[in-house]
């Protein structure tokens, strides 16, 4: 069906009618500029609470040994 609909007519034409059917069959195979944007932006946040958390455990550390030395 999908070698009919295509209007190429070379050894292209299989690969064109098989990302045809792809596509049609499952919309979510390929991500979503929207998609990536928002697991990057996820990711980033996350990236600098841990660092943020790390430098406050960091300065906690310093905080109680300068208090211990004496």
């Amino acid at each position: 069906m999908e070698m009919r609909r295509s209007p190429v007519h070379s050894p292209l034409r299989l690969r064109i009618a098989m990302g045809l059917v792809a596509s049609e069959r499952s919309p979510r195979a390929y991500g979503t500029r929207a998609r990536s944007r928002l697991r990057d932006q996820r990711r980033f946040v996350g990236i600098a609470w841990l660092l943020i958390i790390f430098a406050l455990l960091h300065l906690i550390l310093f905080v109680v040994l300068a208090t211990n030395i004496k």
